[in-house]
């Protein structure tokens, strides 16, 4: 399971306001895009 989905997992499971959490878990995906974009195109 790719790291980014685990943490983002972590996130929404974690008990704190809707927005932040829906903030945090776009900016985790696109920063694994970008990671992964990274890794694949060095």
């Amino acid at each position: 399971m790719p790291p980014c989905f685990v943490v983002s997992k972590f996130v929404l499971m974690t008990r704190s306001k809707v927005l932040k959490q829906v903030l945090v878990f776009f900016f985790l995906i696109k920063l694994c895009e970008i990671f992964m974009n990274n890794i694949l195109n060095p």
